[in-house]
């Protein structure tokens, strides 16, 4: 699923920031199952965090975080939110505390 930065903005509003909803590890999605297509191939489906965002420019794709209001354009912006690496370091699922969310 593709989201841009006002849908993510809007999911972010209508739930409250609700960190719960942010998938566990250290992507911005979880993985729900691998299926094969019709050739053979495996394809992986994915539900997205709904507080990433995509922003497509003709040149580039850049990631989006919602909960931190900042995405990899930005200057001082995150660097691999477009690769859908987690920055927020919310529900990292690896036994270490949250870095920048709250319990």
């Amino acid at each position: 699923m593709s989201r841009n930065v006002l849908d993510a903005n809007a999911n972010h509003s209508h739930h409250g920031g609700d960190t719960g909803l942010v998938p566990a590890g250290l992507y911005c999605y979880r993985i729900d199952e691998i299926v094969l297509d019709d050739d053979g191939r495996p394809r992986t489906k994915i539900t997205t965090c709904p507080y990433w965002g995509r922003r497509q420019t003709a040149d580039a794709s850049f990631g989006y975080c919602a909960h931190l209001r900042t995405g990899d354009w930005e200057e001082d912006g995150t660097l691999l939110l477009h690769d859908m690496v987690k920055e927020c370091g919310i529900n990292l699922g690896d036994g270490r505390p949250d870095e920048r969310g709250t319990d």
